[in-house]
This record gives structure tokens, C-alpha cells and sequence, in this order.
């Protein structure tokens, strides 16, 4: 299913169910922003994220100009950025993936896949200072618990064996759903 774009009533809809709380809050994340499922009129749920302090409205920028990119390029590795504004973004409702941290072959192939034609695109000049580092994570948010998540280990070790000779045809891997 292709998504559609929110209209601006939405958006606004989906920045005040933000600013006053009136969303479903999902496990995790891994920054300071206010997160959560919001219902609109239509019955649609979308994910929306909301800026709350000046670091995260920076962060947020930047991965809204990533968004557009990636969706320029018809980047099937992620979701379709719905609407955006200066401190709000609004994404599918990707509550049904699987979140897991269980890495079977099949999430490694499409993560591997995922990278490979990454590494493909070639960022417009405007962006490549949004890639670069520039302050520290807040080690404070929840970017913390994933630096010292020792299961990357795990990870690593598969994707040093990883051939890309074995690997499925991509259209088994990845959709523009989601990754499988």
C-alpha cells in the first residue's frame, strides 16, 4: 500500500496530540524527542515525532533532510516521511514490524541488502554536513542503551561472514512495506 502525504490539518493534528500527550507512546527510542501512534479523524494511525528542546529540533532536521533524500531515491529501506515541519515529523505507523533484537539470516540479508544499495546513493552536497558527526550523543537519552547493547557483537561477527553471492533475490527482502 502506498501512503499518502497528511494534509496540513493533519500535521497540526498530530503536533497537538504530541504537545498534549494524547498519543499511544511506544517501547524505546533513543532520543529526548515526544514520541508516539496518533490517530487522525480518518482512523489512519501515524507515527509522530516531536522536538522538545533546541538539540532535538537540530537532530530532527536533519533526519527529516534525510527522509526526503532517501525518499527521492526511492530508498525502499525506509518509511515513507509523510509530513514534516520545524520541529515535527510524521511517519507511517510501523508498530506492526518486527522490532525484535532476535538478528535471524533473513533481517541480516535485508540489512546487508539495505546497506549495499546505500552505498550505492550518492548524498546532494547540501546534506553530506547532516552525515557528518558534530556534537556527542546525549548519552543520557536512550542512545545509551544501545552503545552498550553487547549484541552488536553478534552482528558484526555475521556481517564479516556475509557473502553477497548467497544472498536472495532482493525482491524477497526488502518492499516498500517494510524489511523483512
Amino acid at each position: 500500500m502506498i501512503e499518502k502525504d497528511l494534509t496540513s490539518e493533519e500535521l497540526q493534528h498530530v503536533e497537538s496530540s504530541l504537545r498534549a500527550g494524547t498519543f499511544k507512546a511506544p517501547k524505546g527510542g533513543y532520543s529526548n524527542a515526544q514520541r508516539g501512534l496518533i490517530t487522525l479523524e480518518s482512523g489512519r494511525t501515524v507515527f509522530g515525532k516531536q522536538a522538545n528542546d533546541e538539540q532535538t529540533a537540530k537532530w530532527l532536521r536533519k533526519e527529516v533532510a534525510i527522509y526526503r533524500w532517501l525518499n527521492r531515491e526511492e530508498f525502499a529501506a525506509v518509511p515513507r516521511l509523510l509530513a514534516a515541519s520545524e520541529t515535527c515529523l510524521v511517519l507511517p505507523d510501523l508498530s506492526t514490524w518486527d522490532w525484535s533484537p532476535r538478528w535471524t539470516a533473513q533481517k541480516l540479508n535485508s540489512l546487508f541488502y539495505a546497506m549495499n544499495q546505500l552505498a550505492k546513493l550518492s548524498p546532494p552536497e547540501d546534506l553530506l554536513p547532516s552525515l557528518r558527526p558534530q556534537t556527542p550523543l546525549d548519552i543520557a537519552s536512550g542512545w545509551r542503551s544501545l552503545i552498550d547493547d553487547t549484541r552488536w557483537e553478534e552482528v558484526l561477527s555475521r556481517a564479516a561472514q556475509w557473502q553477497p553471492d548467497s544472498m536472495p533475490h532482493p525482491s524477497s527482502l526488502v518492499t516498500s512495506q517494510h524489511i523483512r
